[in-house]
Protein backbone atom coordinates (compact mmCIF):
# COMPACT_ATOMS: atom_id res chain seq x y z
CA UNK A 1 0.00 0.00 0.00
CA UNK A 2 1.20 3.51 -0.79
CA UNK A 3 -0.19 6.48 1.14
CA UNK A 4 0.43 10.04 0.09
CA UNK A 5 -0.28 12.72 2.71
CA UNK A 6 0.45 16.28 3.74
CA UNK A 7 0.21 15.22 7.41
CA UNK A 8 2.59 12.29 7.93
CA UNK A 9 2.58 12.80 11.72
CA UNK A 10 -1.18 12.27 12.01
CA UNK A 11 -2.07 9.81 14.78
CA UNK A 12 -3.88 7.49 12.38
CA UNK A 13 -0.60 6.27 10.88
CA UNK A 14 0.62 4.91 14.22
CA UNK A 15 -2.43 2.68 14.34
CA UNK A 16 -2.32 1.84 10.65
CA UNK A 17 1.29 0.67 10.75
CA UNK A 18 0.55 -1.57 13.75
CA UNK A 19 -2.80 -2.84 12.38
CA UNK A 20 -4.35 -1.57 15.64
CA UNK A 21 -8.00 -0.94 14.82
CA UNK A 22 -9.09 -1.10 18.47
CA UNK A 23 -6.55 1.56 19.48
CA UNK A 24 -7.59 3.78 16.58
CA UNK A 25 -11.28 3.37 17.37
CA UNK A 26 -10.73 4.23 21.03
CA UNK A 27 -8.74 7.38 20.16
CA UNK A 28 -11.13 8.48 17.41
CA UNK A 29 -14.26 7.95 19.49
CA UNK A 30 -12.66 9.88 22.37
CA UNK A 31 -11.92 12.82 20.09
CA UNK A 32 -15.39 12.71 18.59
CA UNK A 33 -16.90 12.73 22.07
CA UNK A 34 -14.81 15.76 23.12
CA UNK A 35 -15.87 17.66 19.98
CA UNK A 36 -19.49 16.58 20.29
CA UNK A 37 -19.45 14.84 16.88
CA UNK A 38 -21.16 11.63 15.78
CA UNK A 39 -21.80 9.09 17.03
CA UNK A 40 -22.02 11.17 20.22
CA UNK A 41 -24.50 13.56 18.59
CA UNK A 42 -26.21 14.13 15.28
CA UNK A 43 -25.49 16.65 12.55
CA UNK A 44 -27.71 18.49 10.12
CA UNK A 45 -26.02 20.41 7.33
CA UNK A 46 -28.13 23.27 5.98
CA UNK A 47 -27.10 24.70 2.61
CA UNK A 48 -28.50 28.02 1.38
CA UNK A 49 -28.39 28.30 -2.40
CA UNK A 50 -29.02 31.35 -4.59
CA UNK A 51 -28.26 32.86 -7.97
CA UNK A 52 -26.98 35.93 -6.14
CA UNK A 53 -24.07 35.66 -3.72
CA UNK A 54 -25.49 38.43 -1.53
CA UNK A 55 -28.83 36.62 -1.22
CA UNK A 56 -27.16 33.34 -0.29
CA UNK A 57 -24.94 35.04 2.29
CA UNK A 58 -27.69 37.22 3.78
CA UNK A 59 -30.20 34.37 3.90
CA UNK A 60 -27.66 32.08 5.58
CA UNK A 61 -26.98 34.76 8.19
CA UNK A 62 -30.72 35.19 8.74
CA UNK A 63 -31.21 31.43 9.20
CA UNK A 64 -28.31 31.32 11.66
CA UNK A 65 -29.79 34.21 13.68
CA UNK A 66 -33.14 32.44 13.77
CA UNK A 67 -31.50 29.18 14.90
CA UNK A 68 -29.69 31.01 17.68
CA UNK A 69 -32.99 32.57 18.76
CA UNK A 70 -34.73 29.22 19.10
CA UNK A 71 -35.31 28.00 22.63
CA UNK A 72 -33.42 24.73 22.26
CA UNK A 73 -31.54 23.13 25.10
CA UNK A 74 -27.80 23.52 25.63
CA UNK A 75 -27.14 20.28 23.73
CA UNK A 76 -27.55 22.16 20.44
CA UNK A 77 -24.94 24.30 18.73
CA UNK A 78 -24.54 25.87 15.31
CA UNK A 79 -21.43 26.48 13.22
CA UNK A 80 -21.38 28.99 10.40
CA UNK A 81 -22.62 30.37 8.26
CA UNK A 82 -19.69 29.86 5.94
CA UNK A 83 -19.23 29.45 2.20
CA UNK A 84 -19.59 25.84 1.15
CA UNK A 85 -16.37 24.03 0.26
CA UNK A 86 -17.45 24.46 -3.35
CA UNK A 87 -18.83 27.96 -2.97
CA UNK A 88 -20.33 28.21 -6.43
CA UNK A 89 -21.80 25.24 -8.24
CA UNK A 90 -23.71 25.33 -11.53
CA UNK A 91 -23.90 29.13 -11.35
CA UNK A 92 -25.38 29.18 -7.84
CA UNK A 93 -23.74 30.41 -4.64
CA UNK A 94 -23.80 28.19 -1.56
CA UNK A 95 -23.43 28.95 2.15
CA UNK A 96 -23.71 26.37 4.92
CA UNK A 97 -24.71 26.10 8.56
CA UNK A 98 -23.95 22.99 10.59
CA UNK A 99 -26.32 22.09 13.42
CA UNK A 100 -24.98 19.75 16.11
CA UNK A 101 -27.15 18.12 18.73
CA UNK A 102 -29.29 15.23 19.79
CA UNK A 103 -32.22 15.45 17.41
CA UNK A 104 -35.61 13.92 17.78
CA UNK A 105 -38.32 14.15 15.13
CA UNK A 106 -39.76 17.36 16.60
CA UNK A 107 -36.45 19.21 16.80
CA UNK A 108 -35.53 18.21 13.23
CA UNK A 109 -38.89 19.48 11.98
CA UNK A 110 -38.55 22.71 13.96
CA UNK A 111 -35.09 23.41 12.52
CA UNK A 112 -36.21 22.66 8.96
CA UNK A 113 -39.29 24.88 9.36
CA UNK A 114 -37.23 27.76 10.77
CA UNK A 115 -34.65 27.38 7.98
CA UNK A 116 -37.39 27.52 5.35
CA UNK A 117 -38.87 30.61 6.98
CA UNK A 118 -35.40 32.20 7.10
CA UNK A 119 -34.90 32.07 3.33
CA UNK A 120 -38.52 32.83 2.37
CA UNK A 121 -37.96 36.58 1.96
CA UNK A 122 -34.99 36.18 -0.39
CA UNK A 123 -35.79 35.88 -4.10
CA UNK A 124 -34.34 32.95 -6.03
CA UNK A 125 -33.01 31.45 -2.79
CA UNK A 126 -33.59 27.96 -1.45
CA UNK A 127 -32.48 25.83 1.45
CA UNK A 128 -31.50 22.18 1.49
CA UNK A 129 -30.60 20.00 4.43
CA UNK A 130 -28.74 16.77 4.91
CA UNK A 131 -29.18 14.80 8.12
CA UNK A 132 -25.92 13.20 9.31
CA UNK A 133 -24.08 14.17 6.11
CA UNK A 134 -21.38 11.86 4.83
CA UNK A 135 -19.39 14.80 3.42
CA UNK A 136 -19.26 18.55 3.76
Amino acid sequence: MVIQTYVPDHYIFKYLINHDFDGFAETELGLRSELNYPPETGLILFTVISDLESNANNAANRVYEMFEGMKLNENFSFLGPAPARIGKLKGKYRFQILAKGIFDTESKKALVDVAGEGVSNFKKTEIRWDIDPATF
